[in-house]
């Protein structure tokens, strides 16, 4: 599994993020964004030559019985989102439009790691697209 560098701030960053439309040297980037839950979202406009044409992809393990994974409003991309639990051989894939807003899964293994898996997909016709991942709220019941 490969994770690439994500740019955190303009600070801590080895290039300056001029605009939220500008793709930057590395393929994702946590940039500001008004109407962000935090304030921020991760964002990718797709692979760069600089960070070696890798397509972005998110890995997360959650644990819970549902989740919902929230886009911006500008995002407009598709990714294919891919959840799986073992043993339990849970596996659900699919082709998500991001500008739909949300994405949600119920009835998950409460008893087992949840592998979410989110991959940019590049447009067909190669023009830039924005996929922000806003929040993943995950819902567990109280075990106490």
């Amino acid at each position: 599994m490969y994770c690439p560098v994500v740019c955190r701030t303009l600070h801590k960053c080895s290039i300056r993020i001029k605009t939220l439309i500008r793709p930057s040297t590395y393929s994702r980037q946590v940039v500001a964004l008004a109407g962000a839950t935090s304030g921020t979202v991760t964002s990718t406009f797709g692979p760069t030559v600089a960070g070696g044409n890798l397509i972005p992809q998110l890995f997360l393990i959650l644990r819970g019985t549902s989740f919902i994974l929230t886009t911006s409003s500008v995002s407009n991309a598709t990714a294919n989102v891919t959840v799986s639990a073992s043993p339990s051989n849970v596996f659900v894939s699919t082709a998500f439009d991001s500008s739909a807003g949300s994405l949600s899964t119920i009835n998950l293994p409460l008893d087992q790691d949840i592998t979410l898996a989110v991959t940019y997909v590049q447009s067909p016709d190669g023009k830039p697209t924005r996929l922000d991942i806003d929040s993943v709220t995950v819902t567990s019941p109280d075990t106490r």
